[in-house]
């Protein structure tokens, strides 16, 4: 859910210096994302597992380059499972969303 929030409060205009989406899914309340994607500022990070299913990665990187964001295969999991193991220590996809997210 908070993949898709961000993207959608993105294309509203929130004052943030980018935007992240891991796992979001493709529509929150009959909003699909891919409508907002030309809202969207360029330079945004896409995140997403084919674990999720086929067509929720495709649609995830379709989001990706309709609106010039940089998209990364984020393996197997979801959500949070993507960015840290269950000991606590940061995964590769982990790094890159907070390299992002430093600018």
């Amino acid at each position: 859910m908070g993949g898709s929030l961000t993207v959608l409060a993105a294309a509203a205009g929130a004052d943030a210096d980018t935007w992240i989406d891991v796992s979001g899914p493709s529509a929150w309340e009959e909003q699909t994302l891919l409508s907002f994607s030309g809202s969207l500022p360029a330079g945004g990070l896409v995140v997403q597992a084919r674990s999720d299913g086929a067509a929720a990665y495709a649609r995830a990187r379709l989001l990706a380059t309709r609106s010039g964001a940089r998209f990364l295969d984020g393996g197997s999991g979801h959500g949070y499972g993507l960015l840290t193991r269950l000991d606590g220590r940061i995964t590769r996809v982990g790094r890159v969303v907070l390299a992002h997210a430093k600018g």
